[in-house]
């Protein structure tokens, strides 16, 4: 099978439908009430930016907990799965962005959340096998959220620029770029590796 036939696969799978549905239903409500009715400034884009950016957060910090232990061919199909929950909702973002004129540019605000999406499913991976070698695995619904919140309240209580996915949605920070971005690669190069390595394994055993 190839990657793009697994992640065509794995978006249509039934938890991926029905988290697409509630994702989008959710940015469809922040934007139907925050459009103005009459003649007044149209803000919609400052809700819609952070709401979409911490819900890609907390997708993709679930699911790479999920399935941090799972075949790698699995959790590349998911990591795919998840950029497309990026594209879906970029007609919300650039409708809403067109509307309410931000300082923040364009590229910014459609470019960022796949860096972002793919950082966090990469720290999700990270905290999943943690979670699992701790064996407190069936803590994660509590521990995921509980990541998310201790990283923004550090990035702010800090100032370290880096992990707050609220405020770099209508900022731009080259140092949260710069992370995500590192992140994204690191997850990309563990799992490739993870992937060779199985395929290896299947050769020898073949």
């Amino acid at each position: 099978m190839s990657a793009l036939a697994a992640v065509a696969g794995r978006a249509r799978s039934a938890d991926m439908l029905q988290l697409l549905a509630l994702y989008m239903a959710t940015l469809f409500f922040v934007v139907a009430v925050r459009w103005p009715g009459g003649a007044g400034s149209n803000e919609a884009w400052f809700a819609l930016a952070p709401t979409r950016a911490a819900l890609l957060a907390l997708l993709g910090t679930g699911f790479g907990a999920a399935e941090a232990l799972r075949p790698a061919r699995r959790r590349r199909a998911t990591a795919g799965a998840l950029l497309l929950f990026v594209v879906a909702s970029a007609p919300f973002d650039a409708a809403t962005y067109a509307a309410s004129y931000p300082a923040a540019p364009l590229w910014w605000s459609a470019g960022v959340p796949f860096l972002e999406v793919l950082a966090y499913w990469t720290l999700g991976t990270g905290l999943g096998r943690l979670a699992g070698l701790l064996r407190i695995d069936t803590f994660l619904a509590v521990l995921v959220p509980a990541v998310l919140v201790g990283l923004v309240w550090a990035d702010v209580r800090l100032g370290l620029d880096a992990f707050d996915p609220l405020t770099y949605a209508v900022h731009v920070s080259w140092r949260h770029a710069a992370v995500m971005a590192a992140l994204a690669l690191v997850g990309g190069a563990s799992h490739l590796r993870s992937g060779a390595r199985a395929t290896a394994e299947g050769s020898e055993g073949a």
